[in-house]
């Protein structure tokens, strides 16, 4: 009985240890992407935001929500964004995309 007590200690121990961790991967880092040279070291907004799903329907469809979203906290009229962190946080049931950056007006950037 003490052996069987033993085994079932350490199974849900094992479990809970599962359960409670998560892992984080750095998925890319793209920058802005450009035929012209672009100073964007003086403006921007920083921001981030996430995305997540349960049992990872769509990586690109998570990223681009994410992307989406982050956009959305900086405003109406950004829509662009530079020096992008994409980050994956996978944990036993879930998945994770986190995407921070620097939010631009492309008007502002054509403008320069």
């Amino acid at each position: 009985m003490k052996n069987y007590k033993k085994k079932s200690i350490n199974l849900f121990s094992l479990l809970l240890i599962l359960l409670l961790s998560s892992c984080s991967i750095n998925i890319m880092n793209p920058s802005l992407l450009s035929y012209k040279t672009v100073n964007t070291k003086d403006s921007g907004i920083k921001v981030s935001a996430y995305a997540e799903s349960f049992f990872a329907i769509d990586k690109n469809k998570l990223i681009k929500e994410a992307t989406e979203k982050a956009l959305e906290k900086a405003g109406p009229e950004y829509d662009v964004l530079t020096d992008v962190h994409i980050e994956e946080k996978i944990r036993l049931f879930s998945i994770r995309y986190v995407v921070s950056g620097n939010a631009h007006k492309s008007v502002e950037l054509t403008e320069k």
